[in-house]
């Protein structure tokens, strides 16, 4: 994130690269489905905006660090990048009203 992208061809190394943590992480998912990790609470739903700090001339300001400091709120986390940042809204059980809950 926040890189210039200057080609859209790969080579077989950096294919390699990119393949072997994604197999690593599926296999983990697997093992977690496999062992109940995850809850089985229903159907729920959620949320999360992601935001850019910006200077005063709308340049991406890398400052999250002190921002999340400053803010200090679980809520709120940093992004791959150090000029963004996520705000993580509550779940919700996908009945009634849920997107009012949400809300």
């Amino acid at each position: 994130m926040g890189q210039k992208i200057e080609s859209s061809t790969f080579t077989p190394k950096e294919l390699e690269q990119f393949k072997q943590p994604l197999q690593d992480e599926t296999a983990l998912w697997r093992q977690w489905f496999a062992t109940g990790r995850f809850a089985d609470a229903g159907f729920v739903a959620g949320f999360e905006l992601e935001a850019w700090l910006l200077d005063a001339s709308n340049h991406a300001a890398p400052e999250n660090a002190s921002f999340l400091w400053a803010l200090n709120n679980a809520d709120v986390v940093p992004e791959l990048a150090t000029f963004n940042f996520e705000v993580n809204g509550p779940t919700a059980t996908i009945t009634g009203d849920v997107f009012d809950r949400m809300d």
